[in-house]
C-alpha cells in the first residue's frame, strides 16, 4: 500500500513541475494605447540584458505585413513623485521606426508630463557634456500623459549615436522639472 501512495505521490509532483514548465513562459503580447511597444511574438530580444542598454525589437503588422523597428532604453535613475504615484517612476525612451518614419518616445510608467496638447513642451537634452539641447515635446493621439513624442527626430537619433550619455529634462504634473538619465552609448540605429 506504502508503494502505491508513494508512486502516486510521485507522479502527481512530475505532472505538476510539467505543468509549471509549460505554463511558465511570459506572454509576448502588450497592448500600450500609444503602440509604444512590440506586440507580436516576432520580437527579438536578448536574454538577461542589462535594463540601462539598449534592446532591440521587431513587430510585423498584421494588417499592412510591414516591419517596425524599435530600440528602447530604461534611465539608470528613478524618479521620485508624491502620492499617488510614489515608489520610484522608471522613464524609457523608445526610437521606433514605422512606415519608414522615426519617432522618438518618451514613456514613464507611474506619474503625468505636463505638455499643452496645442502648443507642446519644451524638452532639454544634454547629451555627454555639450550644453543642452531644446526639444520639442508632443503628446500623442489618445492624450496618454504617460508618453511624450520628440522632435526632431533626426537630431535627437544623430546625438544619441554618438554619445556615451543622455539626460532628458522634462516637465511633471505637480513635481515640476525633472532630469532623467540614460547610458545611451552603442545605439545601433540603420533606419
Amino acid at each position: 500500500m506504502k508503494k502505491i501512495l508513494f508512486l502516486l505521490a510521485a507522479s502527481a509532483m512530475v505532472s505538476c513541475n510539467a505543468n509549471q514548465k509549460s505554463s511558465g513562459g511570459t506572454d509576448s503580447s502588450k497592448t500600450d494605447t500609444t503602440k509604444t511597444t512590440v506586440t507580436t511574438s516576432t520580437t527579438e530580444k536578448k536574454a538577461d540584458v542589462d535594463p540601462s542598454s539598449w534592446s532591440y525589437e521587431t513587430d510585423t503588422d498584421k494588417m499592412t505585413s510591414k516591419l517596425s523597428y524599435f530600440a528602447a532604453i530604461n534611465a539608470t535613475n528613478k524618479l521620485q513623485f508624491g502620492a499617488p504615484y510614489e515608489g520610484g517612476s522608471i522613464a524609457t525612451v523608445t526610437i521606433r521606426s514605422k512606415a519608414k518614419k522615426n519617432e522618438i518616445i518618451l514613456t514613464i510608467d507611474k506619474g503625468q508630463f505636463i505638455c499643452d496638447v496645442s502648443d507642446g513642451c519644451a524638452i532639454k537634452v544634454r547629451f555627454d557634456n555639450d550644453p543642452a539641447i531644446s526639444f520639442n515635446g508632443s503628446e500623442p493621439s489618445d492624450y496618454s500623459s504617460t508618453t511624450l513624442f520628440i522632435h526632431p527626430e533626426p537630431k535627437f537619433i544623430a546625438h544619441a549615436k554618438t554619445a556615451k550619455k543622455m539626460i532628458v529634462e522634462a516637465e511633471f504634473y505637480q513635481e515640476g522639472m525633472q532630469d532623467m538619465e540614460f547610458n545611451v552609448a552603442g545605439l545601433k540605429w540603420e533606419h
